[in-house]
C-alpha cells in the first residue's frame, strides 16, 4: 500500500476514533493491534481496566457502533 493511502485511512480512523472515550478507544486499538502490533484479547483488555472480559466486549460492540454511526453520518452527506 502506498504511503499516501496509508496516511489517508489513519487520518480517517483518527476521525471515527475522535467520539470515544478513552476505554473506548484503547478497547479498539487494542482488539485491531493498532497500538504496539500485538491484538489484546478481551480478557487482556479487562483486567487492564478492572472489569471482566463481557464488560470489554459491551464495549467493543458500543464503540463499533459509534464509529459505524459516524462513518454513516459522514458518508451520507
Amino acid at each position: 500500500m502506498q504511503e499516501k493511502q496509508i496516511e489517508k485511512m489513519l487520518n480517517k480512523l483518527r476521525i471515527l476514533m475522535g467520539d470515544l472515550t478513552k476505554v473506548e478507544r484503547d478497547v479498539i486499538l487494542k482488539r485491531f493491534a493498532l497500538l504496539d502490533g500485538k491484538k489484546y484479547s478481551l480478557e487482556e483488555i479487562g483486567k487492564t481496566h478492572g472489569v471482566t472480559k463481557e464488560r470489554i466486549r459491551q464495549i467493543f460492540v458500543a464503540a463499533m457502533k459509534k464509529m459505524n454511526d459516524l462513518y454513516d453520518d459522514l458518508t451520507s452527506s
